[in-house]
């Protein structure tokens, strides 16, 4: 319980069982692959459920690009809790930050860490934008991950969603910052980096798994 609140925004990601956050007069439950987001000077109370004990990743932000960042969630005070389309980047990013705070922390690596928080805020605005199911952006979202493995051309994407080239180009650049390419290239490096964690592949085997013929490329 903080009764006025803390000077930070707070970021609390439910991952298993069941939680809650008191503001004013009102209690939130919360649940996995939900996200708390506690504006900072904001009265709050929390906790998890006597039940269902949650398992919860969180951490404190704060800086001078915050305000600009929480501009994207003007509801934040009032409805803390948001469920998130793709929980598991998050919990990624939030993971990365973590790791990086349990080195010294000398200046380099405070530098670090303070990327690796603006990447998490950027995460959870990112999230925010992404469509909703059945949408064409959010079918050729799909349709790229689902094609890690594959050269894809923009014209060929834009044909299976019924859009244009450039309408489509034009949507992903709105909801991700980046294009169609650029989107997928990100794909394949995202699962090369959790099979180089997760596996005893060869990075010959995980360049191939990927896409890509020549594993010094």
């Amino acid at each position: 319980k903080r009764s006025s609140g803390s000077e930070e925004l707070i970021v609390l990601l439910c991952t298993e069982g069941a939680g809650w956050i008191k503001i004013g007069r009102f209690t939130h439950q919360v649940h996995p692959g939900q996200l708390v987001m506690i504006p900072p000077h904001t009265p709050h109370t929390y906790g998890s459920s006597r039940t269902e004990p949650w398992t919860i990743w969180w951490c404190h932000i704060r800086g001078a690009n915050l305000p600009d960042a929480l501009a994207h969630f003007p509801h934040a005070a009032s409805q803390p809790v948001i469920t998130l389309r793709r929980p598991e980047r998050v919990q990624g990013r939030l993971q990365d930050l973590l790791e990086g705070m349990e080195r010294d922390l000398g200046q380099l690596l405070l530098e670090v860490n303070t990327g690796l928080a603006t990447v998490l805020v950027g995460e959870l605005i990112a999230d925010r934008k992404h469509p909703e199911r059945g949408e064409p952006l959010e079918r050729a979202m799909h349709y790229l991950q689902q094609h890690v493995e594959q050269a894809i051309s923009v014209p060929q994407v834009a044909q299976l969603v019924g859009l244009s080239s450039s309408h489509l180009t034009t949507l992903f650049r709105k909801a991700t910052g980046t294009g169609v390419l650029a989107y997928h290239t990100s794909l394949k490096m995202e699962l090369a980096r959790q099979l180089l964690d997760t596996s005893s592949l060869s990075i010959a085997q995980i360049a191939k798994t990927v896409g890509y013929s020549d594993q010094f490329y």
